[in-house]
């Protein structure tokens, strides 16, 4: 009896550690989404100008502080590079957003590999103490 419940526990840790895996694929998914929309804009306009007149974005940080002082500014666009399409400013201040907080997520995991390891080890551990404790208590009484 004790074998199986054993390998089940076993089960459990590697369940745990591929549920980990799968959800930091997402997030790694996600972070390279928006990444790649964020890299796909080249420029921005006021929608409200008669004539269009198109700003260059030559870097990352000229974007964020644009897109961040003018997110609730729904009369400024972005211009994609790929298909010339536009985005308001309030998509593209998200899209900051989500990438800030994915990328965080991400840097999180690598400052805490080794101890997040540890601690999905430390739930197999547990689980078959607990459970060793449990026939032992039974084993005194009687029971088995």
């Amino acid at each position: 009896f004790t074998p199986l419940v054993n390998s089940y526990i076993d089960n459990v840790s590697l369940v745990v550690k591929e549920s980990y895996k799968y959800h930091l694929g997402q997030v790694c998914k996600s972070e390279n989404r928006y990444l790649g929309l964020l890299n796909d804009l080249c420029a921005y306009y006021e929608k409200e100008n008669k004539e269009k007149e198109l700003t260059l974005i030559n870097n990352f940080s000229t974007l964020r502080e644009i897109a961040s002082s003018n997110k609730d500014k729904y009369t400024l666009f972005f211009v994609r590079r790929s298909d010339g399409f536009s985005d308001n400013c309030a998509n593209v201040a998200n899209w900051i957003v989500e990438f800030d907080r994915y990328r965080e997520v991400l840097r999180q995991h690598e400052n805490n590999k080794l101890k997040v390891e540890k601690d999905l080890d430390n739930i197999s551990k547990l689980f078959s103490s607990m459970f060793n404790e449990s026939i032992a208590k039974y084993k005194l009484n009687g029971l088995f």
